[in-house]
């Protein structure tokens, strides 16, 4: 699921005067709860003041600050059917770096690439799947 820091929801929807945030608790076992829709890389006490800003939460206290992630990627038009990169002989990919944001398409996709990796070190066939 794509999941966009905070900064980049009020860049792409200023109109919008409220993100929703999901509290979601860490674990069966656990009392921690990760505050889902306001990841960011704001300092620390900014963190606080917008948590403790929310109704419920005004008494919160942050156990590990939030971070960004931004990813970098491969166009996936520039892969063989293989999932070789084209200009880059022996070269496969698959997941996050080609845009890949579901874990099972992910792992359907490594699989391939991987396969593709071993047939194209033993001079096999390559696998390919059509839609």
């Amino acid at each position: 699921r794509y999941c966009p820091s905070l900064f980049s929801k009020v860049e792409r929807f200023p109109e919008r005067e409220a993100h929703i945030v999901w509290l979601e608790p860490e674990g069966l076992d656990s009392d921690w709860v990760y505050p889902n829709g306001i990841s960011s890389a704001f300092p620390p006490d900014v963190q606080l003041r917008l948590v403790r800003s929310m109704v419920g939460l005004e008494g919160a206290t942050i156990l590990k600050p939030a971070y960004d992630v931004e990813y970098d990627y491969v166009d996936p038009t520039c892969l063989r059917r293989t999932l070789e990169v084209s200009t880059v002989e022996g070269l496969f990919l698959a997941g996050q770096i080609i845009g890949t944001t579901g874990y099972e398409e992910a792992a359907a996709l490594g699989l391939v690439a991987g396969a593709n990796a071993a047939l194209s070190c033993s001079r096999g066939p390559p696998l390919t799947v059509g839609r």
